[in-house]
């Protein structure tokens, strides 16, 4: 220790006098402190971890639009529409936000008693969501890369922990499969009304073709106008059926998302090729609509009609028959792959850990302290500015 200019300076070495001069006074701290930290350590509320593991479906009630991807005749759209459009990708982000919602929570509080086991004072107006906190804090999920979902419930009770672990899985299956259901239903509706509308006008453009060939008395057209309407058709058809996944996809996106934007360059580029096909011969089988004679013309969108009502009908029909099903099955979808058990050994307290950290603090306590003594009695003791400014201080805060 050394005064240079008044002011008090403290080497390494000072440091471990200091410390051997007030060495009881040390190792006594260092005792007290860690003896508190092992007394904590054994009185502290035990707490046990369970753990569910859930395994997330690659199908589900909500993946009617995976049907896009196997359309005979629309295999370039079913591609595209299948990829943008399947939620699959989502289910675990699903799963996340029905654990972490609001009513699964207060089910569980109220199914277990979690404010009597938490201790809450019920009179308390927001006494709730103070419980949905803790209970919170107290549910946990991970997602490994195996595709697993670890559901981890924390409680004094490692009975209770893996029961509520378990009832957690079982109604993220109930709330899950009311969630695909009533999307089931709404897309049930809505192609129950374009599968209507598609089979009149299906009919009708049976009945165009038939009273067509009987006032012209045509039954056949020339290899050219065929593979020209089978060509035009598939593409009407591809972009009737791109359109009505739009429509579909704009009753569970917002306009704004890629999938959305997906599907819209994909009826762009359609329609540019419809139109080539209309105006310009590209080679020597195809030939221009709008060149071909005007009674061959008519006929010729007359059946070209006609196979794009039906390649829609079977479209929609296969659309139409899985929503109806996604309606009516109530089987399960969360798959539970290992159950939570009671666990045996504590999550918590750490007791190693919580003494080896309180017993390295005090240590660093220690030196603290005998520092401060020592500075402050080698300040009293040089009486310069310093000491007047403790005085004052004290006097300030005394007075």
């Amino acid at each position: 220790m050394s005064g240079k200019n008044n002011v008090v300076v403290f080497n390494a070495l000072d440091m471990l006098v200091m410390v051997a001069k007030r060495k009881y006074f040390f190792i006594v701290n260092v005792v007290i402190i860690t003896s508190l930290a092992i007394v904590y350590s054994l009185v502290a509320e035990k707490r046990y971890q369970a753990t569910a593991v859930l395994m997330v479906p690659e199908e589900s009630g909500l993946s009617i639009m995976s049907l896009m991807g196997g359309q005979s005749g629309l295999s370039k759209m079913g591609k595209l529409g299948g990829s943008l459009l399947s939620p699959n990708s989502g289910t675990e982000n699903t799963y996340l936000a029905i654990i972490k919602s609001r009513a699964l929570g207060i089910d569980v509080i109220k199914r277990f008693q979690l404010p009597v086991v938490y201790k809450f004072n019920r009179k308390k107006i927001y006494y709730m969501e103070e419980v949905l906190k803790v209970f919170n804090k107290n549910v946990k999920t991970d997602l490994p890369d195996d595709g697993t979902i670890h559901l981890t419930v924390q409680d004094v009770d490692p009975e209770r922990a893996a029961q509520m672990a378990n009832y957690i899985a079982e109604k993220l299956d109930t709330i899950y499969r009311n969630l695909s259901t009533e999307t089931a239903r709404n897309q049930r509706v809505f192609l129950e009304g374009r599968y209507a509308a598609i089979k009149n006008d299906l009919t009708e453009s049976e009945q165009d073709v038939n009273d067509f060939q009987k006032k012209h008395k045509i039954t056949s057209l020339t290899d050219q106008m065929k593979a020209t309407i089978d060509a035009s058709a598939t593409l009407e058809a591809q972009l009737m059926a791109a359109k009505l996944s739009l429509s579909m996809a704009k009753e569970v996106y917002s306009s704004d998302e890629p999938k959305m934007k997906g599907l819209e360059l994909e009826i762009h580029e359609l329609t540019k090729q419809q139109n080539t096909l209309q105006n310009t011969r590209n080679s020597d089988l195809l030939i221009p609509l709008n060149l071909a004679p005007d009674l061959g013309l008519e006929y010729a969108r007359l059946k070209r009609n006609l196979l794009i009502q039906e390649t829609l009908f079977d479209f929609v029909s296969e659309l139409y028959e899985k929503a109806r099903f996604d309606e009516a099955r109530n089987t399960p979808v969360v798959q539970v792959l290992d159950k939570a058990d009671a666990p045996h050994l504590r999550s918590s307290p750490k007791r190693s850990i919580i003494v080896l950290t309180v017993f390295c603090l005090s240590i660093i306590e220690g030196f603290f302290l005998i520092f401060l003594l020592e500075y402050f009695k080698s300040i009293k003791n040089s009486r310069n500015d310093e000491y007047e400014k403790l005085v004052q201080l004290k006097n300030y805060i005394f007075s």
